[in-house]
């Protein structure tokens, strides 16, 4: 099977080991469920998905390590849940998203970014769409530094359209970077 659409049902949770044995899928949707819960290894056996569709569900988490090792993986669409907070790590190069092209995290709840874009382990350019969230300020929990040895996306395109930023300089100081090293 290489496309498993199970969008529009009443999904409430992803359990793990409930994708297991469909190594060769490139393709699962499941938008529009009910979708709260996703446990830590859900994913770990797709190892040839592309396109992963999350869209319009109840998640209100990103935990780190919930998508590690789908080194394929494409298109991740997170569009329309209630997401606040993304793991510190979810995105970095540990959790070997080396194809990722395209992030949509658009109309959740998020509040505060971290630079984790900067650390998509990636050689390319990514788009991630953070439109109609709630971001008004840019942190640095992680502890971000220019030239601290870990890799950086040189190339990403940051949507951040229908945000109640105040400060576009914010960015820069609150993830510690200057313009000359984006």
């Amino acid at each position: 099977m290489l496309i498993l659409d199970l969008s529009y049902n009443r999904i409430s949770e992803l359990r793990d080991g409930v994708f297991d044995g469909l190594g060769k899928l490139q393709t699962l949707s499941l938008f529009h469920n009910r979708i709260s819960s996703i446990g830590l290894r859900v994913f770990s056996e797709l190892s040839s998905l592309k396109a992963l569709d999350l869209g319009t569900n109840r998640i209100t988490q990103l935990q780190d390590g919930v998508f590690d090792g789908l080194r394929k993986l494409e298109k991740l669409d997170l569009i329309r849940n209630n997401i606040s907070t993304v793991g510190l790590r979810v995105f970095d190069g540990s959790a070997m998203l080396s194809s990722l092209r395209h992030i949509v995290l658009q109309q959740n709840n998020i509040q505060t970014l971290e630079p984790w874009p900067l650390y998509i382990g990636t050689n390319h350019t990514v788009k991630i769409n953070l439109n109609f969230n709630n971001i008004s300020a840019f942190t640095n929990t992680m502890r971000r530094k220019e030239n601290c040895g870990m890799r950086t996306v040189i190339r990403f395109n940051l949507l951040l359209y229908g945000n109640p930023i105040g400060h576009v300089p914010d960015l820069l100081s609150g993830w510690n970077i200057s313009l000359s090293t984006t």
